[in-house]
């Protein structure tokens, strides 16, 4: 692994392509094996069994199609930044291989009737995507150790995510043991959506805003502070609602702050005024990033609000809304944005991406309503519930047409680059 100023970075080029690619496969197969459960009669539902297939289909909203979009965000950013080859083309194809067939497993799971075969072609599949997420680990742990002259505002951060994502991968199949009911579903879900989904949005964030834009949001020397801090957060939340579960005499409203406190950090670390400041002098900022930034301060509030007709076969919706508002939209806008970047589009001719943010404000605005209302034995919410599938089906349609419509070579004078542009700064300061 060279460590030198003129390393041969053409062997990744646009490979974020292929595991944006992979991202959507999983999204379609997420909605097939949803439409599948939805006209097919499976008796674990009527027996309340219904905590492990609702977690699969967790599993793959985030490991599926956000994960590995960050992680086609990273292969082709991070080499560029540090100018050392952090991954090998064989370590891409490994780990594409493992978390797809992985993710196959976790459909073939949710097309079962019986509860064992869901149980044990689950555990299958979140076996085999963690072995190839902690196989990204080894080439990382590498490139750690190396003294490398930091240019990067994210600092040890952008290649610390690396080093723990055999914990990422570990962390479903913990869960996927302890999964047998509503409760420790709940739990299950907030794990990730915080520890895992809210980390990469947060490097996002600081990715976007301090190194893209320069917006200088976070004071220097400040970035490491922001992550210990919505990790503490982080670490309340879980506390709070894994204590809730044994200890009743916990007050609810304590659980909740708990709960909210990591978006709500996320939100505040920020300087939300500054933010503000910026949108009213028109500076240049990926669109859906700025409207997911600004929901984050809502996916607090949806935790502090105490659900309404609660059953024993209602459903959490606080972390499908993070998944479905702030985490879809930072995720596909950054990818979006690092696309735009490798066209060498100018700042003022990149679309707005309006359609994708309403078709995600539209079914986060259904989804909550269903937060709040959902009991699976009135036929408006089941109806509600295929209507907020259509809806994601939409989105990702639209996000398709977003991302894929400028990646032709040459075509319409858009000539993709395999150096985005603003990132040959760092190409300059290793030569010097």
């Amino acid at each position: 692994m060279e460590n030198d100023s003129k390393v041969d970075l053409r062997e990744f080029e646009g490979s974020y392509l292929e595991l944006f690619l992979a991202s959507g496969i999983v999204f379609l197969l997420f909605v097939f094996a949803v439409l599948w459960q939805a006209t097919n009669y499976f008796e674990y539902w009527e027996t309340n069994d219904f905590a492990k297939p609702l977690f699969l289909f967790f599993v793959m909203s985030t490991y599926g199609w956000l994960l590995l979009n960050a992680l086609g965000c990273a292969y082709t950013l991070l080499p560029i930044i540090h100018q050392t080859q952090f991954f090998r083309k064989k370590d891409l194809r490994v780990q594409m291989s493992f978390c797809m067939a992985g993710h196959v497993f976790i459909t073939f799971a949710l097309l079962q009737r019986n509860i064992d075969y869901v149980t044990v072609a689950g555990l299958i599949g979140l076996i085999l995507n963690a072995i190839g997420l902690a196989s990204l680990s080894i080439p990382t742990f590498r490139v750690s150790r190396r003294k490398l002259k930091n240019f990067d505002q994210l600092g040890k951060v952008a290649y610390s995510l690396g080093i723990i994502m055999p914990i990422f991968g570990i962390i479903p199949i913990i869960c996927w043991i302890l999964v047998y009911g509503k409760t420790s579903l709940e739990v299950s879900m907030y794990i990730i959506s915080t520890f895992m989904i809210g980390l990469v949005n947060l490097t996002f964030l600081v990715s976007h805003f301090e190194r893209r834009l320069g917006w200088d949001l976070i004071r220097d020397g400040n970035t490491i502070r922001v992550f210990k801090i919505y990790l503490l957060f982080t670490i309340i939340g879980i506390t709070g609602t894994i204590f809730s579960t044994f200890f009743e005499a916990i007050p609810e409203y304590l659980v909740r702050l708990s709960q909210a406190l990591p978006f709500f950090w996320m939100f505040y670390a920020f300087n939300p005024s500054k933010v503000l400041s910026n949108i009213r002098k028109k500076y240049p900022v990926s669109k859906p990033i700025l409207v997911g930034y600004f929901i984050l301060f809502f996916n607090g509030l949806v935790f502090l609000i105490p659900q309404q007709n609660v059953t024993d076969f209602s459903i959490t919706f606080q972390p499908w809304i993070f998944l479905i508002s702030s985490a879809l939209l930072i995720n596909i806008g950054y990818g979006s944005y690092m696309n735009d970047d490798h066209l060498h589009l100018s700042l003022q001719s990149r679309s707005n991406h309006r359609l994708f943010i309403y078709s995600v404000v539209a079914s986060k605005t259904l989804l909550f309503y269903l937060l709040f209302t959902y009991n699976f034995e009135t036929s408006i919410n089941f109806f509600l519930t295929i209507i907020w599938i259509i809806s994601l089906v939409i989105v990702i349609f639209v996000t398709s047409q977003m991302l894929y419509k400028n990646l032709g070579v040459g075509s319409e004078g858009r000539k993709w680059s395999s150096t985005p542009m603003f990132y040959t700064k760092y190409q300059i300061k290793r030569e010097e």
